[in-house]
């Protein structure tokens, strides 16, 4: 058997050994950057062509969830009810959220808005650029598609609620959800997924966009061209060990 083209090893970094700075969120990458959250709260940003360290800093609390992104943006939320919006490159904040409890799902991104769910609160829609809400619905407990026109989503009990995307409030409930209890979110487009412990996936759509329709419209990210020639270099230095760096200053108004 013919192998095909065989990964190349580049680099390796070792992050602090302390057991609360694990490693137990996916990174999120940009053109020049991976961005990682220790479960601390420690987070850092290094090349992803070196093992180079640009800036790291400590949280005031561990994070909660999965880490959400869009382009150069994290949406990193937190054990203290906050969501932060980060700016990966400048390691800046550019806005926060407090919720109504605590965050333990991932924050879904779409080109337009965050949806953040906290327990005993239920689901809030957020403007992603600035941060403002737009609506939140008590009921809702977990965050399934959207299109233009509606949201859909589950309550505490299973069931799938039909909710309008501009106002988020309830317009249908459909009981058949039930049964399908493992958690399927999809903020790439419109198309809901269920699943069941059975084996069983279901995809629905609205009849009036038989065509899916892309939410989530990322800008492709290159690399600068002085990362690109960073690269090409041949490096005789070992990993950086990181520094305390001071925590990124939040935007001014």
């Amino acid at each position: 058997m013919e192998a095909g083209p065989q990964p190349q090893y580049l680099w390796d970094y070792m992050t602090e050994t302390r057991p609360e700075t694990r490693l137990e969120q996916t990174s999120i990458l940009t053109g020049d950057y991976l961005f990682q959250a220790g479960a601390n709260g420690l987070f850092f940003a290094m090349s992803k062509f070196e093992p180079r360290i640009y800036y790291q800093f400590q949280a005031d609390a561990p994070v909660s969830a999965a880490i959400g992104g869009w382009g150069e943006v994290a949406y990193v939320p937190s054990d203290d009810f906050r969501v932060y919006a980060l700016d990966i490159v400048l390691g800046k904040i550019l806005w926060r959220f407090v919720g109504g409890g605590p965050i333990r799902q991932k924050p879904r991104v779409t080109d337009d808005s965050l949806y953040v769910t906290a327990e005993r609160a239920g689901l809030y829609r957020l403007n992603r650029t600035t941060g403002d809400m737009t609506w939140r619905n008590a009921d809702a407990n977990r965050f399934l598609a959207v299109n233009n026109k509606f949201l859909y989503a589950t309550d505490l009990n299973g069931r799938m609620l039909i909710l309008d995307r501009a106002r988020g409030t309830q317009l249908a409930v459909y009981e058949g959800a039930r049964d399908f209890v493992v958690p399927l979110s999809n903020e790439l487009n419109d198309r809901i997924y269920l699943a069941s412990n059975d084996g069983l996936l279901v995809a629905l759509h609205d009849r009036d966009y038989p065509t899916p329709i892309r939410v989530k419209n990322v800008p492709e990210l290159k690399p600068s061209v002085a990362r690109s020639e960073t690269k090409k270099q041949p490096t005789e230095k070992g990993p950086a060990k990181p520094t305390s760096k001071p925590k990124p200053k939040e935007e001014e108004n």
